[in-house]
């Protein structure tokens, strides 16, 4: 397939992506309402009661909740399934509005005059086949059995069909027409005696304590108003029924503002595009009044979720079922966009991209159409009809005279059908699939952030991305793992890789050549196969760990938090403590963008990080330095922000399903686990400055300040980067990188404010604002600099003028 084509197909994907986001995002706000105390009623379009009444299952109007090419018979099945939960489980009633019951009225009408015929067309079919010669009758007795006519018996039955029966043909099919019409009235009439159909809106609204005369009939102009804004096509074409719909929606809107009060929404379930886009154009309409009209409009994709939720054990396991896949397709939507519109440059680039993008759509289309089927198979123990279908033929009820188990002429099919659906329904089935669907789930989210993270490598991320790689990394050997680290960001401090394959391509990538051409030839083609890797099958944990940390280096927190979790998944062992440990770093860093939800994440990094630290000192018996130097920041970070906002209480409960929680621990016990790490560092420079470098800070900002203490550190920090300048091959850069010529600057700043020297404070400010005009600063580390500045600016106010 060409890069064009795929593109294109990804468009269509993408919009697919984007229509089941929003089914499943109305589903769940749905449910919320209920559980708020709201209180939802349906009125259903009569296309759908047509639909479902004549077995209507045209292929271009399927309900198939797919995300790649429908599958036609997958889609047929589907909306016949969505179709019955309608009418017969979905709500505990339907209504139709005064337009659609008089739709409903018109079909009756048809109906029986087709009836009044039926017994003259019969009489005309037997009256057809009496007059026919012996021999005619004996051609057609024997057109069951295939062979059974020589060449001349074929010339005479053409003949026949020619000369003789094309009138009868007419007859004959408006006879079966009737006779299915028989059926569906049949069904009709269980649907109103079972109340699961009702035709009266004014029964309705007194159902929930409204007088109906309150519903009025809708203006000429009005229905002018609600007819104009259909598609111009849909109102040429299908006049009479598009007026219909205009009232329809008027007196949808209005028995929505009677029912407002007592919290229930009219909701009204129907396939119409047009009518949906009728919607959201008089949403827009000011004079029309009504600008929630869409969300009360649901489809049968809406009633086809429903049944797939009707296997989940409560509302909260639907809920968050919804919300998960509505944040994923989502993702998925706006990773295929990126994918088509910032592809990189260059055809061999866009090819391989697009070709490995493919790849993983191909699995996610397949992973979620065995979700959905498994999803199904649980609902059908709460779903009575559900077997009955997979056993019956569509809309045909077992004669009572007969044997429902085994029908004439059956070959035992049937029963062995049966058989495998008492089996579905069982206990045992249902406990194998709850944990197969767990696992499926597993597999579709892991897919699909595959597909996201090549998403976000657009043209302009790559470059981003290798200019970082370019300013220097280095790969570091220890036994049996590889650390990689960067010489100039502090984004993540080092991720750990023990697989051979990504051990050399890190190794690959942390490598240096004086030609910057041929550096960033080197490190794109490795980054690529190191993409190719992790979008892989082979050793996923550190695939996905390895896709955290290039989208915490683009500064995509929640991605990153995403696909670290899914690592963590994937992972055991030491890789296990790996991956609660960049789950760690990644939460503190979202801690830093979002203050609402500041505490609560940093709760949920500091368990991470506990996690990671027991994780590896079951498996070897030691403490990793960067894990404690980790959790002293999130522990120093918690007090200080608790602080801020009226103290911290030693008691504070724990966060939900936290294990551990930051705020039971002093600050004393953060110093001793920054030392600790100190103790354990080794010859890691860049590691021991990280660690000094939180003692300094958390000494500055002491109240009262330890300025004794943090001039220590800074000694001693400043010491290291003396000693780097001097090195041939030094493993960090010779200059203190932001974060830490932060805290050189402020413990700088304290001393100069005590000695009231006003010339050395003014030279920390100047080094401050040529710091926060850096290009590489992450907006929460440029929000700290900047309090900095105002803070060192308002102490000079106080000193006298520098000489």
């Amino acid at each position: 397939m060409s890069v064009g084509a795929t593109a294109k197909d990804m468009q269509e994907t993408a919009q697919r992506t984007r229509q089941l986001a929003g089914s499943l995002a109305r589903v769940r706000a749905d449910l919320d309402f209920c559980a708020q105390g709201g209180k939802l009623v349906y009125v259903v379009d009569f296309s759908e009661i047509y639909s479902f009444l004549h077995e209507d299952l045209d292929p271009t109007d399927q309900v198939d909740l797919a995300i790649g090419p429908a599958d036609e018979l997958d889609g047929r099945v589907l909306k016949r399934l969505a179709l019955s939960h309608l009418f017969r489980t979905f709500s505990t009633g339907l209504t139709l509005l005064e337009p659609h019951a008089a739709e409903l009225w018109n079909y009756l009408q048809g109906v029986e005059a087709t009836a009044r015929r039926a017994e003259d067309l019969a009489a005309a079919a037997r009256a057809w086949i009496e007059q026919l010669s012996a021999e005619d009758r004996a051609i057609l007795e024997r057109l069951d059995r295939p062979g059974a006519l020589d060449e001349a018996e074929h010339r005479a039955l053409v003949t026949l069909m020619r000369d003789e029966a094309s009138g009868l043909c007419d007859q004959v099919s408006e006879l079966t027409g009737w006779m299915t019409a028989d059926t569906a009235i049949g069904e009709l009439r269980a649907l109103v005696r079972t109340h699961r159909l009702a035709h009266r809106v004014d029964g309705l609204l007194q159902a929930q304590g409204v007088d109906p005369r309150q519903l009025r009939p809708p203006a000429l102009a009005e229905e002018r108003r609600a007819f104009n804004a259909f598609p111009e096509a849909a109102r040429s074409r299908r006049r009479t029924q598009k007026m219909a719909d205009a009232r329809g929606l008027i007196q949808l809107r209005d028995a929505n503002r009677l029912l407002a009060p007592k919290k229930v929404r009219v909701m009204l379930i129907t396939r119409d595009a047009s009518l949906r886009e009728a919607a959201g154009k008089l949403a827009r309409d000011a004079g029309f009044g009504w600008s929630t009209a869409p969300d009360h409009l649901r489809s049968l994709d809406e009633v086809l979720i429903d049944l797939l939720l009707r296997g989940a054990q409560d509302r909260e396991q639907r809920t968050d079922w919804l919300q998960q896949l509505e944040a994923l397709f989502s993702e998925m939507d706006s990773s295929l966009q990126a994918l088509v519109k910032h592809r990189p440059e260059g055809q061999e680039a866009q090819d391989r991209y697009l070709r490995l993008a493919r790849r993983r759509l191909r699995t996610i289309q397949r992973l979620w159409r065995e979700h959905k089927q498994l999803r199904l198979s649980l609902a059908m123990p709460h779903t009575a009809w559900l077997s009955k279908d997979f056993t019956q033929p569509w809309g045909v009820e077992p004669d009572p005279g007969d044997d429902p188990t085994i029908p004439p002429g059956d070959d035992g099919a049937v029963p062995q059908l049966r058989q495998l659906v008492r089996f579905v329904a069982g206990e045992d089935f249902q406990d194998r699939a709850r944990a197969n669907l767990r696992e499926l789930r597993l597999d579709l989210v892991s897919q699909s952030l595959q597909l996201i993270f090549l998403g976000s490598l657009s043209q302009q991320r790559l470059q981003a991305l290798m200019g970082v790689f370019a300013a220097g990394w280095t790969a570091e050997d220890r036994d049996d793992r590889t650390l990689l680290r960067s010489t100039r960001y502090t984004l993540v401090c080092s991720v750990e890789f023990i697989s051979a394959d990504y051990r050399r391509l890190v190794a690959e990538l942390s490598g240096w050549e004086r030609d910057e051409k041929a550096r960033y030839e080197r490190l794109e083609r490795v980054f690529f196969e190191l993409v190719q890797r992790a979008a892989g099958r082979e050793q996923a944990g550190e695939g996905f760990l390895f896709m955290a940390f290039v989208m915490a280096l683009l500064g995509r927190w929640d991605h990153a938090r995403d696909l670290a979790w899914t690592a963590l998944d994937h992972s055991g062992g030491a890789l296990g403590a790996e991956a609660h440990y960049v789950l760690a770093v990644v939460t503190r860093r979202i801690a830093t963008t979002r203050p609402e939800e500041s505490l609560e994440r940093l709760v949920e990094a500091y368990d991470q990080v506990s996690q990671a630290t027991e994780a590896r000192y079951r498996r070897n018996g030691q403490q990793d330095p960067r894990y404690l130097l980790e959790a002293g920041t999130i522990v120093l970070q918690w007090r200080q922000i608790a602080s801020g906002l009226g103290g911290v209480a030693s008691n504070r409960k724990r966060a939900s399903g936290a294990r551990f929680h930051p705020g039971f621990l002093a600050e004393s016990e953060a110093v001793r686990m920054l030392h600790d790490a100190l103790n354990l560092v080794q010859d890691d420079l860049r590691l021991e400055i990280d660690i000094r470098n939180n003692l300094a800070y958390a000494a500055a900002t002491r109240r009262p300040p330890d300025l004794a203490a943090a001039a220590s550190e800074v000694a001693r920090i400043q010491e290291i980067f003396d000693a780097v300048a001097t090195m041939d091959a030094p493993p960090m850069p010779p200059q203190p990188w932001p974060a830490v010529l932060d805290t050189l600057l402020l413990v700088g700043a304290l001393q100069a404010r005590e000695a009231r020297d006003a010339t050395a404070l003014a030279a920390c400010l100047q080094r401050w604002e040529g710091l926060h005009a850096d290009p590489n600063l992450l907006p929460a580390d440029r929000k700290g600099i900047a309090r900095n500045i105002e803070m060192a600016r308002s102490w000079l106010q106080g000193l006298p003028a520098p000489d």
